[in-house]
């Protein structure tokens, strides 16, 4: 599991130990961190609409809310390579001009945009085989007999990725896309020498959309590093959509308006309804903000809480261990005198967070004590759903099916098959 999981790591080019990447973490209204962004993907990829528009705001907030800015504009930069560019590369520099402001309004901008578009699988089926831990050796095919006098004119060491492309070997492709290292203007000026030259795809105004993709700006590799994930766009780009026309017209992107705005505020920003005594209601926090459920189909991904025995537990009873991973709980924590307990540290059984004063563990529930493990089993599994259909303390093992082939997620999610086929264990990694 350890070995698997740290090649996944370096693949999608975090910069995460293992040992953090297992650990869950809780966010504004203890969600699990993994399961809201996996939910916004969902929301953002479902048939779209008012609602559908209102719930993806609501996860956007939750993440940038709980204090996770930079890593809520890095999985959007994530989703638009592996769902959007195909049919949108025009949106890279709006993107990249929202992402420079960085505020809510224009995260609400870009996701408001992005609910609109039109959505692929390609690029995110190829990205999710580059994970599976024998991709590099499982069914890679060796070009016997003459070489064609084409693959002359590029260096040897791209010669099995071009005639890859050649052949439409799209899952060899994927994983002989050099790092991100070794992506420079050589191995770019050999892309658009196939694609105006050698490619049965001959791609209309490349040099536009190559200067559009920014795919060795250094200013653009701060926002996004992951060069090879925007290659693998590319190339899905020149194979999929070929006949893309770049000049066809203006494209306009809307705005996140004051009343959708204001929406994501107020769940932030209102106060939770005083009792018949006009008493607060803090326990009742969660009963109120968690507007929308986190999606079933968090079932196929790779997720913290398969880390974990019994998940449902570890938020009622140790929430606040979990919490002070989150920036915003952190903040929270720290404005206070605590020692955080490791399980198994100074002769202790369990993970927690210890007041070291009275006055302020009490002052600290009075405004804070959402009491995770007193609400109703409606409230509860809004934030901490079962993935066992039979079984609530059944967590379903990233080592079994649980039904989350990746048949299933695509036919779901695009109606459609997938281009590549992954192994029926196979969890997709963010």
């Amino acid at each position: 599991m350890s070995t698997m999981l740290e090649r996944k790591l370096k693949i999608i080019d975090k910069d995460y130990t293992l040992e953090e990447f297992l650990k869950p973490i809780l966010t504004r209204f203890l969600y699990l961190y993994d399961e809201v962004a996996v939910s916004y993907i969902h929301a953002l990829l479902s048939k779209p609409g008012k609602e559908q528009t209102k719930e993806c705001y609501f996860w956007a907030s939750e993440l940038y809310y709980s204090g996770f800015v930079e890593e809520s504009w890095r999985l959007l930069w994530f989703i638009y390579y592996d769902f959007y560019y195909l049919h949108n590369p025009h949106f890279e520099s709006f993107l990249f001009k929202k992402h420079k402001i960085g505020d809510l309004k224009s995260m609400l901008t870009v996701t408001k945009n992005l609910v609109r578009m039109h959505a692929t699988h390609e690029a995110f089926s190829l990205r999710q085989y580059t994970s599976q831990i024998s991709a590099p050796t499982k069914d890679t095919i060796s070009f016997r007999g003459k070489r064609p006098t084409w693959i002359r004119d590029y260096p040897v060491k791209y010669h099995k990725l071009f005639r890859s492309l050649q052949r439409k070997l799209y899952h060899q492709v994927c994983i002989l896309i050099p790092d991100n290292d070794d992506i420079d203007d050589v191995f770019m000026e050999c892309v658009k020498l196939y694609y105006t030259t050698h490619s049965p795809n001959k791609i209309a105004h490349l040099d536009d959309i190559l200067n559009q993709h920014h795919i060795l700006n250094s200013s653009y590799k701060e926002s996004y590093e992951n060069v090879r994930h925007k290659v693998l766009s590319l190339f899905c780009l020149c194979e999929f959509n070929s006949n893309f026309d770049y000049h066809s017209k203006k494209k306009i992107f809307i705005s996140a308006n004051n009343d959708e705005i204001e929406y994501v505020q107020s769940v932030c920003d209102d106060d939770i309804p005083l009792n018949s005594n006009g008493n607060p209601q803090i326990y009742k926090t969660l009963e109120y903000k968690r507007c929308f459920p986190i999606t079933p189909h968090i079932s196929h991904f790779h997720l913290s809480r398969h880390t974990r025995s019994n998940i449902h537990e570890d938020v009622m009873k140790r929430w606040e261990y979990f919490a002070y991973r989150c920036p915003l709980w952190k903040e929270r924590f720290d404005s206070n005198d605590i020692t955080i307990i490791h399980d198994g540290e100074n002769g202790k059984n369990g993970e927690m967070v210890i007041f070291n004063n009275d006055a302020e563990l009490e002052s600290f529930y009075e405004t804070y004590g959402y009491d995770p493990d007193e609400q109703s089993s409606e409230v509860h599994y809004r934030g901490i759903p079962n993935l066992s259909p039979t079984d609530s303390n059944d967590i379903c093992s990233p080592m079994t099916t649980c039904n989350n082939k990746f048949n299933v997620w695509c036919n779901t999610i695009f109606n459609c098959n997938p281009i590549i086929e992954l192994d029926n264990d196979n969890y997709f990694l963010y």
